[in-house]
């Protein structure tokens, strides 16, 4: 028997050991897409817990002012001394008073209150009594108001 020396084949490369490294860069390309999602989800949480703040800034001016409207209409004879600034005489201490701690809460729970005084009016011939409270967040340009009209009956 005679032997032959036959050259050495190259090693037959299979087709999943060419693949190998796609796996490892589909999985590079999943992590990126769930990392901007996660920060896509912060910013979203970020934008909801402001805007729930300027909610409950929008509800608590709404209840001073609903506060003092009603303190309003239900002294008549006094709703001069309602106004803020006292325009007019005011001839009920208690009602000057009342208000007095009124404008005090407000400007102790609504930001940028202090230099945004609120504004109360009555005008005698209709009847209307008119609040005006506006706020402004430290970190925010703009300013907000919360403007109530209603008609005190005698």
């Amino acid at each position: 028997m005679k032997r032959t020396c036959t050259p050495p084949t190259p090693p037959v490369l299979r087709r999943d050991r060419l693949q190998g490294g796609a796996t490892l860069i589909e999985g590079l390309i999943a992590i990126v897409i769930f990392g901007f999602a996660v920060l896509g989800m912060v910013g979203l949480q970020a934008n909801m817990m402001r805007y729930n703040s300027n909610a409950q800034i929008r509800a608590q001016a709404s209840f001073y002012a609903e506060q003092l409207l009603g303190l309003a209409m239900a002294d008549p004879g006094n709703v001069r001394c309602y106004t803020v600034g006292n325009l007019g005489p005011c001839g009920s201490a208690v009602a000057a008073a009342m208000v007095s701690d009124w404008q005090d809460l407000v400007l102790a729970d609504l930001p940028g209150a202090g230099s945004n005084l609120p504004e109360a009016t009555y005008d005698a011939a209709t009847r209307r009594f008119r609040l005006v409270l506006r706020w402004q967040r430290e970190q925010e340009d703009t300013m907000n108001n919360l403007t109530v009209e209603t008609v005190v009956q005698p």
